[in-house]
């Protein structure tokens, strides 16, 4: 079976790349242009990615690294915005809050989402790519570049923390019965 060019392999990841392109950027414009600058930079070294033996998980180490990058630089450089209603412009004393798009906002409960963005990018990224995206512990290992045991607790704290935070929320909808309302301890196994 021959191997897939580069442009295939990418094409094949495209919607993947985006949704956790939205979750890593949290707006529309910087997910689209985290997406298609993580694209330009592969299909430059093009030879790299046809040979990599993980081709899935270097394609998002390089968007997880890129969008780490520009969370630096943006931490560090004040951002302008235009008031409308002012008509001038400020810079705000911290970082502004942008809603996420439609395609994505729509796609969770406001609750969910406001779970996962109270979840530090590491632990929200981590189980993004292993509940939404299906990545394996080692392709999420190699995609964020940290050990596998960094994944399994970054996995372990994301779900505890998305747990505890959505209880409610489970049980609302009807995830838990009233048989799980002491769900902290562990079943135990019956003895006869």
């Amino acid at each position: 079976m021959p191997r897939s060019t580069p442009q295939d392999i990418l094409a094949g990841q495209l919607d993947a790349l985006l949704r956790t392109a939205y979750r890593l950027a949290n707006n529309h414009e910087d997910a689209e242009e985290l997406v298609q600058e993580t694209c330009f930079r592969l299909l430059r070294k093009r030879q790299a990615l046809a040979k990599h033996p993980n081709p899935r998980g270097y394609i998002f180490a390089s968007l997880y690294n890129l969008a780490k990058d520009r969370g630096r630089r943006a931490s560090s450089a004040p951002q302008i915005v235009s008031l409308p209603n002012l008509g001038e412009e400020y810079i705000p004393a911290g970082p502004v809050k942008v809603d996420l798009p439609d395609i994505v906002a729509n796609s969770l409960d406001e609750e969910v989402e406001a779970a996962l963005e109270e979840m530090g990018t590491e632990y929200r990224t981590a189980l993004l790519l292993r509940e939404v995206e299906g990545f394996s512990y080692a392709e999420i290992a190699e995609a964020l570049g940290i050990p596998p045991g960094t994944v399994r607790s970054r996995l372990a704290r994301a779900r505890s923390f998305a747990a505890a935070r959505l209880e409610e929320y489970a049980r609302k909808r009807g995830y838990l019965g009233e048989s799980n309302k002491d769900s902290a301890d562990p079943p135990r196994r019956e003895t006869s």
